[in-house]
């Protein structure tokens, strides 16, 4: 085998343009995701009691069962901002689920509490407005009275004990 050479035409090699690739749905619709919004309307359904199962209400809705999951975690959430970005496709919607998971469960207790367990949990949490004001010092005080109207501290505040402490005294 001498020298043997291959011509190859630099017409028939030349790489082909890629085609431009088109989803077969449309994603968005009027500035929504369809699929966010396909599972939320299911786990709405859901939360309504219009279905018996999370998986019956994402069929209803040609959705999956895990993304309307998702979506009803984010509903139970009641971030409203949360949800607003989501469906207009700025953050996927099982990260922003993952998100907010904790403050779902904890809005589901707190609308499932006694009104004495919300006081009791407030107690729990932090300080009454009474110890938060004891605690502060005159410039923050004169600061807060600036910020909330001198008007409503007296209406609110000072004028009531005054009145009160009359009544008893008399």
């Amino acid at each position: 085998m001498a020298n043997v050479q291959i011509h190859v035409s630099s017409l028939r090699n030349k790489p082909k343009p890629k085609k431009k690739y088109r989803a077969r749905h449309r994603r968005m619709r009027k500035g929504q995701c369809v699929a966010v919004l396909r599972a939320t309307t299911a786990a709405q359904i859901y939360l309504d009691g219009k279905t018996s199962s999370l998986a019956a209400a994402a069929l209803r809705c040609g959705s999956c069962r895990t993304y309307v999951q998702a979506a009803l975690i984010l509903l139970r959430s009641e971030n409203v901002t949360m949800l607003e970005r989501v469906l207009h496709g700025h953050l996927p919607l099982q990260a922003a689920a993952k998100q907010v998971k904790q403050i779902a469960d904890l809005v589901a207790a707190y609308r499932t509490a006694s009104a004495a367990d919300r006081a009791a949990f407030a107690k729990a949490i932090g300080p009454t407005l009474a110890e938060h004001i004891a605690r502060s010092s005159p410039a923050e005080r004169i600061a807060a009275a600036r910020a909330v109207g001198v008007d409503l501290v007296w209406d609110t505040m000072v004028a009531p004990v005054i009145a009160t402490e009359r009544t008893a005294a008399e």
